[in-house]
């Protein structure tokens, strides 16, 4: 009897150490942060003979393979003509080419496909699966195309396969994907083996993708000189859709450069070959490009002519895109010829087909991360499915040594299995937290984020009018987090340029708020008919719109949100300026001397009971050379240096004096400069201090403790004083 207790106790034992091997413990949940934001070139310089069509929105169910085929006189002249496999692989050929039918295609790439198999011809297997994924690419799947085109990379190196068109699709599809480096790389691969076989046609087919590449990343001397090289091959070989491209791309390139009339010839050249052709689509942004070409040059009756065109086939093409572009052009040309109810109402139409695009953008990102957790679970679900496996097979296994064992082991048994089914509902919790939590942060980014591309947008309209009322100007603007509660904005009326650069009150999300507030009211006083003619005037106004608009009253603990700004009024003929500040002066050099006009000691906000003091108006004769700076304090309250102190005016008048003889936008790069040199001094000093104070041994430690605590108070105290403390913004013209 006690050799039998003993045998059970030791086999108890045994299989309690066996069970907790399997004992799934709960993982630590980190809360992080992901803001990695996109880069996105809206640009339309695309691969034209590779653009994607429109994915459907409702899928043919794809049919079986077996049965008889339907009585269709081409495929039955095939039938009797050709082999079985040649003869499918002919008629799928044609319904995606021809006539668009991407699932009855399917069906006839895998009739022909199976076929192939079996009689164990690789080449030709190998065409028909890449003829399968250029279909699922049409389709508008290219994470399907992809997948079936590296299985026949590896077929291809197997096998011995010339992979040069391979590697360009599979180049073009990283595209559509908006993975540009993965792109590059399998571009250059297909032309380091086009060179090595002296294959010079697809030498230059790839260079025109490099080249279109190139130009979608901003990288305009690669994509002009890719471009120029692949042009003199198809000229000799008078290739004329691949002459088209050529020409469209350097057109393009051009127009990024600023070079307009230049481009002129290219995208003219190109319309040319394809007007032979029924290529909408490319012929839609060809013509939109003429007329944004046109639009630069001034010429606006003939740039709406070319609009008109480019619309007349967007309607054909149906692509939101196509729409966003050409009415965004309308909007613009009508703004600029004063036009403004048209303008107005090209601009909505813009509006809501951007919109569009970024809906379908954002839909296509959603299914991607979707159908990637998916595989994770299923991955997952393999994985505790094989653990579960190992777990019953040496479960039966430990019930088989102490079967016959006595009563309290079903009793320890017991209390263990259901200590692990506790610790699989707390694993269970656990894992569902993370995910909401993670969940709810990226929700919260994206929102932030994309309120940075409105309040960018917004931006990018007073960035247009600066450059051309006053091309010898720059725009430092730095947000601190995502979004920014400092602006600039300016509008023409008449002979007379408005202009400001302002701070309102926070940072980040709700200063953004402010900016907008602030923004839409500059609008709405400068549109109304009667909209003050002064400088002050202008700031009066918007003081009370911004008093009305939040309700302020002034009582104690009310929120006192409103804005700091530079406000200037200048007369383009006289070149005489009106200023007037709140808490923020103008600086103005002149002959190398700097004049500060001092701001009035109040916000544009309720302040006081000062909200019935009237802004003083400043009239300024400006003369030639004379440089203006409108700023927010974010530069100078900047901490840094080797005391962690703030920059200070001082240190900023003497900086704008010293760079008084280099060109505007260069000393823009001077002060972005000199203002992250700032902090990373200060930050440099911080690291040191951390470095003096780790002790090599426990005495040191003892004998140093005062010095070290001093320190380390100092440190923390300054940490945040490294890293950038405002919004900055600073704006900079010459006469």
């Amino acid at each position: 009897m006690i050799k039998i207790l003993l045998i059970c106790t030791f086999a108890l034992f045994t299989y309690y150490i066996a069970m907790c091997e399997y004992i799934v413990f709960p993982h630590t949940i980190s809360d992080t942060r992901n803001t990695t934001e996109k880069s996105i070139n809206q640009d339309n310089s695309y691969l034209l003979a590779f653009l994607p069509p429109q994915e459907k929105k409702e899928e043919k169910k794809e049919e079986s393979l077996d049965g008889p085929p339907p009585k269709d006189p081409l495929l039955q002249n095939l039938l009797d003509s050709l082999e079985a496999s040649d003869a499918y692989y002919a008629y799928a050929q044609h319904l995606r080419k021809i006539e668009n039918k991407y699932d009855d295609a399917l069906l006839y790439y895998k009739k022909s496909l199976s076929i192939a198999k079996k009689n164990h011809n690789i080449e030709q297997e190998f065409e028909i699966t890449f003829s399968i994924g250029a279909t699922w690419k049409n389709k508008g799947k290219p994470e399907k195309a992809l997948e079936i085109y590296k299985e026949l990379e590896k077929m291809a190196l197997t096998h011995n396969i010339n992979p040069i068109e391979l590697y360009n699709n599979i180049a073009i599809v990283y595209e559509t994907l908006q993975k540009p480096e993965d792109a590059k790389e399998y571009y250059k691969k297909a032309l380091k083996l086009s060179e090595e076989t002296n294959d010079e046609y697809n030498v230059a087919v790839t260079l025109i993708n490099l080249g279109s590449l190139e130009l979608n990343s901003g990288n305009l001397e690669d994509a002009l000189d890719y471009s120029q090289t692949a042009l003199k091959y198809f000229e000799s070989i008078n290739h004329e859709i691949y002459i088209a491209m050529c020409n469209n791309n350097i057109g393009n390139v051009l127009i990024q450069k600023g070079k307009y009339q230049e481009s002129l010839p290219y995208l003219l050249k190109s319309l040319n070959i394809f007007q032979e052709s029924s290529d909408n689509y490319s012929l839609a942004l060809i013509y939109n490009n003429i007329g944004r070409v046109y639009m630069a040059l001034d010429n606006y009756p003939l740039a709406l002519d070319y609009l008109e065109k480019a619309l007349n086939y967007a309607r054909q093409v149906k692509s939101p895109n196509l729409f966003s572009l050409i009415y965004e052009n309308f909007s613009i040309i009508y703004e600029q010829t004063n036009n403004t109810e048209q303008a107005f109402q090209f601009y909505k139409l813009f509006k809501a087909y951007n919109d569009t695009v970024k809906d379908v953008e954002r839909i296509k990102i959603v299914e991607e991360a979707e159908k990637k957790e998916l595989k994770a679970k299923t991955a997952t679900l393999q994985k505790d499915n094989e653990l579960q496996e190992e777990r019953i097979a040496k479960q039966k296994f430990m019930n088989k040594i102490i079967t016959g064992g006595i009563g309290f082991l079903g009793i320890f048994t017991f209390f263990l299995v259901k200590s692990l089914i506790n610790r699989r509902k707390m694993n269970k919790i656990l894992s569902q937290q993370k995910k909401e939590l993670e969940h709810k942060d990226k929700e919260t980014t994206d929102s932030i984020t994309y309120a940075k591309r409105i309040q960018e947008a917004l931006l990018w309209l007073e960035k247009e009018l600066m450059e051309e009322e006053l091309p010898n100007n720059f725009r430092l603007y730095q947000p601190k987090d995502i979004v920014s509660g400092d602006f600039y904005w300016m509008h023409k009326k008449d002979k007379k340029l408005m202009f400001t650069a302002a701070d309102c009150t926070g940072h980040g999300v709700p200063g953004a708020f402010v900016t907008m507030l602030g923004i839409s009211s500059l609008y709405d006083i400068v549109k109304q008919e009667n909209c003050p003619s002064t400088a002050s005037g202008i700031l009066d106004k918007l003081r009370s719109k911004i008093i009305n608009v939040l309700s302020q009253t002034g009582k104690e603990g009310e929120q006192k949100d409103g804005m700091d700004m530079s406000f200037g009024i200048l007369d383009t003929e006289t070149k005489v300026l009106e200023y007037a500040g709140a808490n923020n002066p103008l600086y103005i050099i002149r002959n190398g001397e700097l004049i500060e006009y001092k701001a009035d000691k109040m916000p544009i906000g309720i302040y006081g009971g000062k909200e019935n003091t009237p802004f003083t108006n400043h009239t300024i004769q400006l003369e030639k050379g004379d440089s203006l700076y409108m700023f927010s304090d974010g530069y100078v309250d900047q901490f840094g240096g080797s005391d962690g102190k703030k920059f200070k005016s001082k240190h900023f008048k003497e900086l704008l004096l010293s760079i008084q003889d280099k060109p505007m936008e260069e000393q823009k790069e001077i002060l972005l400069k000199k203002h992250l040199a700032w902090k990373q001094e200060w930050a440099n000093v911080l690291q040191s201090r951390g470095k003096e104070n780790t002790p090599n041994t426990f005495q040191k430690i003892v004998t140093s403790l005062r010095d070290i605590f001093k320190k380390t108070v100092d440190t923390v105290k300054h940490k945040e004083k490294a890293e950038q403390t405002d919004d900055i913004v600073v704006l900079g013209m010459k006469m």
